[in-house]
C-alpha cells in the first residue's frame, strides 16, 4: 500500500468479532473483508457492521469459487465480491 499514499491500512484483524468491533471504532470508508474469517465469519460480521455503519462500502472475498451461488441476498450485504481461484 506504500505505492498508494491516499490510503491507509487503520487495522487488520484475524477473526469476525475483532473486524466488527475495529469497524464500529474507526468508522472506515472501504473495508475489505475475507468471507471465510474464523468465529464470525465475514458474512455476519459484514451484516453487522452495515447495520450500525450503513455508509462504509465492503468489498468481499473468496478463495470458494462455488460458494457465493447458492447463497440468494448476498449482494444486499456488500458491493463487491472477488473470487480468486487457488490451486492446490
Amino acid at each position: 500500500m506504500s505505492d498508494y499514499p491516499q490510503f491507509e491500512i487503520m487495522d487488520i484483524f484475524e477473526d469476525g468479532f475483532l473486524a466488527v468491533r475495529s469497524a464500529l471504532k474507526l468508522k472506515p470508508d472501504l473495508i475489505i473483508m475475507d468471507i471465510g474469517l474464523p468465529g464470525k465469519d465475514g458474512i455476519a460480521a459484514t451484516q453487522e457492521i452495515k447495520q450500525q455503519l450503513s455508509a462504509v462500502r465492503v468489498v468481499m472475498l473468496t478463495s470458494h469459487i462455488r460458494w457465493h451461488l447458492g447463497n440468494g441476498g448476498f449482494g444486499k450485504r456488500c458491493g463487491c465480491l472477488l473470487c480468486e481461484r487457488i490451486e492446490h
